[in-house]
């Protein structure tokens, strides 16, 4: 199915695992560009390079500073976000 996604830029939480990286992985089949988000860094960059996401942000989103840290620095790997 085409969701004309192709290009576009997302981080998505809670994606080391489950629904987030079944949705992580979807984006990225579709032709996205993803990053993803958990709190622990080494699931998160385990998760991003098992599904060829850009980039794997670790963090805490339910911190307001650390959320604000966390969509920065996906900001910044992938160039902005959609």
């Amino acid at each position: 199915m085409e969701l004309e996604l192709r290009g576009k830029r997302a981080l998505v939480t809670g994606s080391s695992r489950g629904i987030g990286l079944a949705i992580a992985r979807a984006l990225v089949a579709e032709g996205g560009r993803v990053a993803l988000n958990a709190r622990g860094a080494v699931a998160v960059s385990a998760a991003a390079r098992d599904i060829g996401a850009e980039a794997g942000v670790p963090g805490d989103v339910t911190d307001h500073d650390e959320a604000q840290r966390v969509v920065g620095a996906a900001a910044a790997s992938l160039g902005g976000l959609e």
